[in-house]
């Protein structure tokens, strides 16, 4: 019993990380994926884990539970969007380069809880690539 809790706190620990333990687990997603143009790809293709190094913070807002919606570019003057949903951990800003690890999680668009939490309505309705993250920095 004592090894199964200490390999699950083991697991734990490298799962909810501040991305230290994570930083090489996940494949970059410019070796797998044309990043400046995700619309080639199936929805069924868009569920992996990839990390997603050095993209630009295009907007972001935060809602009352205190979750940040981030939109990402891969460079600053991509049209190409990456839409997550994390918890708040900390302070961002746009422009800034940001580095993630966690899983590609199909397509959808800017919405009205995205605007509302304090992306700016000039994204209302863009096509995104929805990113679940695990840890961020």
């Amino acid at each position: 019993m004592k090894k199964k809790l200490i390999l699950l706190g083991t697991v734990l620990g490298m799962t909810f990380s501040s991305g230290l333990a994570l930083a090489d687990s996940e494949p970059n997603i410019t070796t797998k994926y044309d990043v400046t143009n995700m619309s080639q790809y199936s929805d069924s293709q868009l569920t992996e884990a990839v990390s997603l190094k050095k993209f630009y913070v295009k907007d972001l807002g935060a809602d009352k539970m205190g979750d940040y919606h981030i939109l990402l570019a891969p460079t600053k003057k991509s049209d190409q969007y990456f839409l997550v949903v994390t918890e708040k951990k900390k302070k961002l800003h746009v422009g800034q380069k940001i580095s993630l690890q966690g899983t590609l999680n199909g397509r959808g668009t800017i919405n009205h809880n995205q605007v509302a939490s304090g992306i700016s309505s000039a994204y209302a309705d863009e096509k995104v690539v929805l990113y679940q993250a695990d840890s961020y920095k």
